[in-house]
């Protein structure tokens, strides 16, 4: 139990060693949590230099992509110091990663959490916030930071779905948890 006296449930786990399409994580939102934890214990990419990817799906498991998803993110390379940074107002999915390289032996890794009130009151948002650590083709020194994020629509989450904007995944172990209020 945790200091409050809730626990955490482990709702879903995906753990695949070679190339997968999105990993979703379906009707997994419910009443019974209203607080969540992705944990992205590593996860590659097929394709060099793109975004990891965080959507949200509808009852019917359907990634909802309009133009609703705004946040922030902020990496700083470990190599270096230089820092990169981005926002964006109505994109199509979070932003968990930017610029992943896809090598096995330099993952994407992040722990993101996710509140989601939606089921009880559609007029809420779906927040998350979290710390992330990638890698880029061009800089093989780890980049570290954080990224969070918005979604407002009007619609019951039910769901998540990490994606990438090109390419597949691959090498994935990624779990689910959802934390029960006591």
């Amino acid at each position: 139990d945790a200091a409050g006296g809730g626990s955490w449930g482990l709702l879903g786990s995906s753990t695949n060693t070679s190339s997968v399409g999105p990993v979703n994580f379906n009707g997994l939102l419910t009443t019974t949590y209203r607080n969540y934890v992705l944990v992205i214990g590593q996860a590659s990419t097929t394709t060099d230099d793109v975004d990891m990817l965080l959507r949200l799906l509808d009852s019917s498991n359907n990634a909802l992509t309009g133009v609703q998803y705004t946040g922030a993110w902020n990496l700083e390379d470990g190599g270096n110091g230089t820092q990169y940074s981005g926002s964006y107002i109505g994109n199509t999915a979070f932003t968990i990663s930017d610029g992943t390289h896809n090598s096995n032996n330099t993952p994407t890794h992040a722990v993101l959490n996710i509140y989601n009130n939606t089921q009880t009151n559609t007029a809420d948002r779906v927040q998350f916030h979290g710390t992330t650590m990638s890698y880029s083709s061009a800089r093989h020194d780890p980049m570290g930071g954080y990224v969070f994020g918005g979604y407002s629509l009007g619609v019951a989450v039910h769901g998540l779905r990490v994606d990438v904007t090109s390419g597949y995944l691959s090498d994935v172990d990624i779990q689910l948890y959802g934390i029960v209020r006591s």
